[in-house]
């Protein structure tokens, strides 16, 4: 019912992760999807709730991917 579906997924590595695709895009629970970030519009937050600020990882990385 919108211009773009939320997925919430688990990285191999046990992290959790929302990733934002168009409304069209069809998964099921259990899929496996492989995910390439836009790193421009990627946002990571600190775990302490305390600390927690939004950071955009382009201000953090030195190198391009």
């Amino acid at each position: 019912l919108g211009a773009e579906t939320h997925l919430y997924l688990i990285s191999n590595k046990g992290q959790s992760i929302i990733a934002k695709t168009t409304a069209t895009a069809e998964f099921r629970l259990g899929d496996t999807v492989n995910v390439v970030p836009n790193m421009e519009k990627a946002k990571f937050f600190e775990i302490n709730p305390d600390a927690a600020e939004e950071m955009n990882i382009c201000d953090v990385i030195e190198k391009k991917w």
